[in-house]
């Protein structure tokens, strides 16, 4: 469906890291941790005018956004991007995904972010903050580039018992070190091969599949 760009948000002093917010003609209906497909006008090269990206607003929020890290990019999709501003408009799909907040919501959780993959925690921070009920959520947020640093620090602390940076690639043995009990939700989102291999090495450290839920960021240039 046609939505409109109503703000475009930098998240640090080189506008690397931008939040591009919209109002959609129809209602847009969709969950903390959901992504959607962004489409964008004009002529693009193979990469094509679509990309698959994760929500950073919360449904309680008066407009949907994305956050996307524009730092180096070569497609023609970041290109117009990054050109973007309040008032263009974009083609955005219905939202989907399953990286979503726990039907009870007072199971331990721990979230596990690399770099700009602390989008969608964003997300799920904001809604447990409409949630009244008990929340056990410890946070990491591994990071390698200085735009990355601090990004949404502000709205996931407060909502997180603990949270924790962690600069450069971050381990499974760091990873277990915050899990509180074999009961724990393992949310992971970041760059596609940091998500893969920390679930494979969870998995063989004997946390059961159904516990790990992920979102990969595919890399997009």
């Amino acid at each position: 469906m046609r939505a409109v760009i109503t703000a475009v948000t930098a998240h640090d002093t080189n506008r690397s890291v931008r939040s591009y917010h919209f109002r959609t003609e129809g209602p847009l209906h969709y969950l903390a941790g959901q992504f959607v497909e962004l489409t964008l006008p004009g002529n693009h090269d193979q990469g094509g005018a679509t990309r698959q990206l994760t929500l950073s607003s919360e449904p309680h929020e008066a407009t949907a956004a994305v956050t996307v890290d524009l730092a180096e990019y070569r497609s023609s999709f970041k290109h117009h991007l990054a050109d973007m501003s309040a008032g263009d408009e974009v083609d955005v799909s219905q939202a989907m995904g399953d990286f979503v907040l726990p039907l009870d919501t007072s199971r331990p959780m721990t979230w596990v972010a690399g770099g700009v993959g602390v989008t969608p925690f964003r997300s799920l921070a904001l809604a447990l903050k409409h949630d009244a009920g008990h929340h056990s959520v410890r946070f990491i947020h591994a990071y390698s580039k200085p735009q990355h640093h601090d990004l949404f620090r502000r709205q996931i602390e407060p909502v997180v018992n603990d949270y924790y940076q962690h600069d450069g690639r971050i381990s499974v043995q760091d990873v277990l070190g915050v899990v509180q009990d074999s009961a724990t939700d393992i949310y992971i989102a970041g760059p596609e091969t940091m998500v893969h291999s920390l679930s494979t090495e969870l998995q063989a450290a004997g946390i059961e599949k159904e516990r790990i839920i992920t979102d990969a960021f595919l890399g997009y240039r």
